[in-house]
């Protein structure tokens, strides 16, 4: 019996002893993982690498780091707290930058760290070579993720790429970054798949590097300050001198840059304006700058893609009305066209014409081309503006000479210098075309008119017929990958060719130059048959039936959608033609005196500077951010007032001190001697600054 309960006994003890070993086990395996740090499974990636004889400084100081980060040292720590790990990737995030600024900082507390750093964008692929599969939202969530890494959204948003900003030692070259990152990436959430990640380096910035160069932005300020001086000295000798009211061509010459003389130009009304256009040019100026505040979240990746996307896709339609704005301008630069030409259509003068619209387009031009290619590489504009300034920078170089020429949008198109700008090729274009035909007109109307109405038609056939032969690639892919079609496709893009050739523009600039040519030869009184009340209701109950029709007639989808495109830019010129000549002719006055507020007048005289910055100051603020911007209608709006606000004030001062001057020396040239006296100004002194350069900003005549 005692030999029972002492095997019972034995048998309870060693039964209570299995948990507790257990327990010990588990305890011991604890205190090895401890002892196994996040730190521990990076240095054994970066040892696992193959690292070459000119690669081991990098991996003895990033070693180095790691390990005084471990003992928590405060030069070790700044490098390492500069770099931060992938977070809300998968809810479109696409740049995770780090603290750029604190990376590149030469000093940390009282001394330099022992070297220098260097931040690195890298680029990480993580699924390599595998087709998308299907649409983000359809994919089950219990499913893997690298499933959703490769799928994509409506809009284009891909999850299998990433950017990426380390903090690394100045020593280390490329192939040591694409080394350093793989360590990084593998033992966090995204490094775990299937088919190892990529690695390739975007560029690489040296602490303390920007500090040392000297280049064209120096050059940029030097010349600013020059022209600023020039003008006040200007302003101040007219002001005065006794001399300063003499026609001799040196004093005249003085004028051109005397700011009284052009802050009066850019302030004054004259009474044979069209005034409703003043209201007209700000409101479509309104639209341009805020349909590129709602569509520049897709190029800067914006935080919340996914919330911005379902809003997007909701507001689409009226994103894509408020881009046909832009043919509001040709409209304008059609009519006012005819208006400048009235009094005078000598060969001669239709010389000088031209000549003086391509000065006034080309300092914008020249001043955009500097700025992309010299200023916004060097003003410290953070990572993700770093690497689009140098795709920028790069198309600029290629392509100057054609804006210079203002043929960028048929040659070098998709290297154009600030995409913007193929509006005023454009409007050169046009310009020469309608001086050759006022100047045929002039000898035989009748032929004028029937070349006129051929070109007119062809001009309407052509976009049809590239929308018919390639429907998909002639759609404008508002969408995440717009930037990337542009500036990275090795094949020029049908919608390119569709958006900015001048043949593909030309319709809403006919309308106007039609209705300019009839306004001139006849006056807004010609057109009031066309307001009477049987002709508006046959002309809409015409399009009605047009519309209709196609909705029930079986017609090839592509065949619908060309002449959607041509008969889209021809009924919104027509509509604008007719509220201009509507409240010209007195039949909606109080839309008139809105438009025609005073405010509208000395605004609409600095659209075309507008026009052409606020794509630099909208890139320059979202590009700039360290961190993820967020969308938001309020977030929107701010950004939509803060631009334009800022890109008015930067026009402003532009045409005082560069714009204006300039303009008013080249008419000064290109005026004969004999006329100095007869083409006084109001104000007296001399040759009158007429503040245009193109439908963007001008509703005076030439003189």
């Amino acid at each position: 019996m005692k030999f029972t309960r002492v095997l019972f006994v034995l048998f309870y003890f060693y039964i209570e002893s299995i948990p507790a070993q257990e327990c010990k086990n588990t305890s011991n395996n604890l205190k090895q993982l401890s002892k196994h740090s996040y730190f521990d499974i990076i240095i054994e990636e970066l040892l696992s690498h193959k690292w070459e004889a000119d690669e081991k400084i990098c991996l003895d100081q990033i070693l180095n780091t790691i390990r005084n980060v471990k003992n928590s040292t405060l030069w070790a720590t700044w490098i390492w707290d500069s770099t931060q790990l992938p977070v809300g990737h998968l809810y479109g995030i696409k740049y995770h930058s780090g603290s750029f600024d604190q990376c590149l900082r030469e000093r940390v507390g009282a001394a330099s760290p022992p070297f220098r750093t260097q931040y690195c964008l890298a680029q990480v692929t993580l699924a390599p070579n595998m087709p998308s599969t299907s649409f983000s939202k359809d994919i089950d969530p219990y499913a893997p993720t690298e499933e959703y890494i490769r799928s994509s959204t409506v809009l284009a948003k891909r999850f299998d790429e990433l950017f990426w900003g380390v903090c690394v030692p100045h020593s280390c070259q490329a192939t040591s970054v694409q080394k350093f990152v793989r360590s990084l990436l593998k033992p966090t959430h995204l490094g775990g798949f299937q088919h190892p990640a990529e690695v390739s380096i975007e560029s690489c910035e040296t602490a303390g590097d920007s500090k040392r160069q000297v280049n064209g932005f120096h050059i940029f300020l030097f010349a600013a300050t020059f022209m600023a001086v020039v003008v006040l000295l200007s302003t101040k000798y007219v002001s005065t001198q006794k001399n300063a009211h003499s026609h001799s061509f040196a004093t005249n010459v003085v004028k051109c840059f005397c700011l009284k003389r052009n802050v009066n130009d850019l302030v004054e009304i004259r009474e044979n304006d069209l005034n409703s256009l003043h209201g007209i040019r700000c409101l479509s100026s309104f639209g341009i700058v805020l349909v590129h505040i709602i569509i520049y979240p897709m190029v800067s990746a914006v935080g919340n893609a996914l919330d911005y996307e379902d809003h997007f896709v909701i507001y689409k339609p009226f994103v894509e009305i408020l881009l046909m704005f832009v043919d509001t301008f040709f409209v304008m630069s059609g009519i006012l066209f005819m208006r400048n030409v009235k009094n005078d259509g000598s060969a001669g003068n239709l010389i000088r014409l031209v000549i003086k619209r391509y000065f006034r387009l080309i300092w914008w031009y020249a001043v955009s081309l500097i700025t992309i290619a010299f200023i916004l590489p060097n003003a410290g504009c953070g990572p993700i503006c770093s690497r689009h300034s140098k795709v920028e920078k790069n198309a600029c170089f290629k392509s100057w000479w054609t804006g210079l020429l203002l043929v960028g949008n048929y040659v070098e198109s998709y290297n154009v210098c600030n995409i913007v700008v193929w509006y005023i090729f454009c409007d050169f274009h046009l310009t020469i075309v309608s001086a050759i035909l006022y100047w045929i007109h002039q000898r035989n109307r009748r032929l004028a008119i029937s070349c006129f109405a051929i070109l007119a038609l062809l001009l309407l056939i052509l976009p049809g017929r590239v929308v018919y032969n390639d429907l998909e690639g002639s759609k404008l892919p508002i969408d995440f990958r717009v930037w990337d079609n542009i500036r990275t496709s090795y094949d020029k893009p049908s919608f390119l060719l569709l958006y900015m050739n001048t043949h593909h523009r030309a319709t809403p600039y006919l309308v106007g130059l039609a209705v300019g040519y009839i306004m001139t030869e006849y006056g807004i009184q010609a057109f009031n048959a066309y307001f009477k009340k049987r002709f508006v209701i046959a002309l809409v109950t015409s399009i009605a039936f047009f519309a209709i029709s196609l909705s029930f007639i079986p017609v090839d989808k592509s065949l619908i959608f060309a002449l959607f495109l041509v008969t889209s830019r021809l009924v919104w010129a027509g509509m604008f033609c007719a509220l201009i000549v509507a409240c010209e002719s007195g039949r909606l006055p109080h839309v008139k005196k809105l438009l025609a507020w005073s405010g509208f007048a000395m605004l609409g005289k600095l659209t075309y500077g507008i026009y052409i910055v606020h794509s630099i100051t909208i890139s320059y603020t979202y590009l700039s951010a360290r961190t993820p911007s967020y969308y938001s209608g309020y977030v929107l709006t701010e950004k939509f007032l803060g631009n334009y606000t800022l890109a008015t004030v930067l026009s402003l001062l532009f045409c005082l001190l560069v714009e204006a001057p300039l303009n008013n020396l080249v008419k000064l040239l290109l005026t004969p001697r004999k006329q100095d006296k007869g083409i006084e100004g109001s104000n007296g002194v001399g040759i009158r600054y007429n503040s245009t350069s193109s439908s963007l900003m001008n509703n005076k005549k030439e003189e």
